[in-house]
């Protein structure tokens, strides 16, 4: 796990949990530090993100010279959607100038979303248990949407093999 502190909205500092998920953050200033986590490889991200986490963050208050206990909370792993992105006519991993732009937006509130740029074989993490929509825009190639939301589990898996079709070419003056 990757704890994380962050000072009055500036990151100030990380660290690397060992195997039993304890860490050490020294030389910090005397201040008020919000507390946050992930583990990508375990299914837990980023809890800063409001997007996955509508949790208030651990908040640790240090004086010069204090050490502090604290027990951070990442809650349940997330959902991984994961798969490679083809281009239809070919059948091979699509070939774009620039990263694939990935979009997730949770259906009961759109404007709640989360955006990656990618390799065209991808894996993001979803929240949990949420209806969210997805929608993936490739430079020379067609948008694309999920045609229904996609929910999962926490700590489920899904793999998708998503076919993308290149742009046609428009007729002048269309």
């Amino acid at each position: 796990m990757h704890p994380f502190l962050e000072e009055t909205g500036i990151y100030a500092s990380g660290a690397q949990t060992n195997e039993a998920g304890q860490f050490v953050v020294e030389g910090l200033a005397q201040g008020t530090y919000d507390l946050f986590g992930e583990s990508d490889a375990a299914g837990y991200p980023n809890t800063a993100l409001s997007f996955y986490s509508k949790e208030t963050p651990t908040k640790v208050f240090l004086r010069a010279g204090d050490t502090a206990k604290v027990n951070l909370v990442l809650g349940p792993p997330a959902g991984v959607w994961s798969g490679v992105l083809i281009d239809r006519a070919t059948g091979k991993p699509i070939e774009s100038p620039h990263a694939p732009h990935f979009i997730v937006r949770r259906v009961a509130n759109p404007e709640d979303s989360i955006e990656f740029l990618g390799p065209a074989e991808f894996r993001w993490l979803i929240p949990p248990d949420v209806d969210v929509t997805l929608e993936i825009r490739a430079e020379v190639y067609e948008p694309w949407s999920g045609l229904l939301p996609l929910r999962l589990r926490s700590g489920e898996n899904k793999k998708m093999k998503i076919e993308l079709d290149a742009e046609t070419e428009k007729e002048p003056g269309r």
